[in-house]
């Protein structure tokens, strides 16, 4: 009976440290990154690419610290400043900017992350942000920003 117990306990002691597959945890982007472009990829219903442009963008700094995002260019001397948080979920990291007026988008994946590059990308999910061609509209896009960690 003492060792069904012993064993019953230590069964519950490994099941209970076992690590939750759907943890969330919260990380933070530090440094200036710059610009170097963006896509903007518009698929219709069948997942066919109907329309992709690539452009070179005016220089843009996002500058993180703890808590805030801010955003600044070249031309104009205004800072925007909105707080931000990374949500890591599953290996999927979501940048969650608070005010999207200064990065178009609420919600960022951030694609690719290393200590001198970060590809982040937004569903678009605004009509007029969808249409192509002589007045088409898109069933569904995906602009994406190519960033560069500043010296």
């Amino acid at each position: 009976m003492r060792n069904t117990f012993l064993a019953f306990v230590m069964v519950f002691c490994i099941f209970s440290c076992k690590k939750d597959n759907n943890a969330t945890t919260t990380e933070t982007l530090k440094g200036k990154w710059s610009t170097g472009g963006y896509d903007i990829i518009l698929y219709n219903s069948s997942g066919e690419v109907v329309s992709h442009s690539v452009a070179d963008a005016i220089k843009t700094y996002w500058t993180f610290d703890q808590s805030q995002i801010k955003l600044s260019n070249d031309i104009n001397a205004d800072v925007k400043t909105s707080n931000y948080k990374v949500l890591n979920t599953v290996g999927t990291r979501t940048l969650m900017v608070e005010n999207a007026a200064i990065a178009t988008f609420n919600n960022w994946i951030v694609d690719e992350l290393s200590s001198n590059a970060m590809v982040i990308s937004a569903q678009i999910n605004d009509k007029s942000q969808l249409t192509y061609g002589k007045n088409q509209v898109a069933a569904k896009g995906v602009k994406a920003i190519y960033l560069s960690r500043e010296p």
